[in-house]
């Protein structure tokens, strides 16, 4: 599902995780300026989607798996490329 534009370029959710219909939480990727990938983590509250998580990992990052264990506890995997090009994977915990 197409979410707009954030960073300046198109972005792409990949998963979404419900705690309630106040409290969802949905991952993907956005592009960068440059028209690289950059992991998207946002956060609907009921009213809105909130930006969440910083950008992580190098160029080529992306998140495509979340998975919401309660209001305070988030998990988020993906992957990233390093400066070589390599791939590697990619896990966040988001614990407010």
């Amino acid at each position: 599902m197409t979410i707009g534009l954030v960073g300046g370029a198109s972005s792409v959710f990949m998963s979404v995780a419900a705690v309630s219909s106040s409290d969802v939480w949905a991952v993907g990727t956005y592009f960068d300026g440059a028209g690289s990938p950059r992991p998207l983590a946002q956060h609907w509250d009921g009213l809105q989607w909130n930006m969440v998580l910083p950008v992580v990992g190098g160029t080529g990052s992306t998140f495509v798996g979340v998975v919401a264990i309660a209001s305070n506890s988030l998990w988020s995997v993906g992957s990233f490329n390093d400066s070589a090009g390599i791939v590697y994977p990619l896990a966040e915990h988001y614990a407010p």
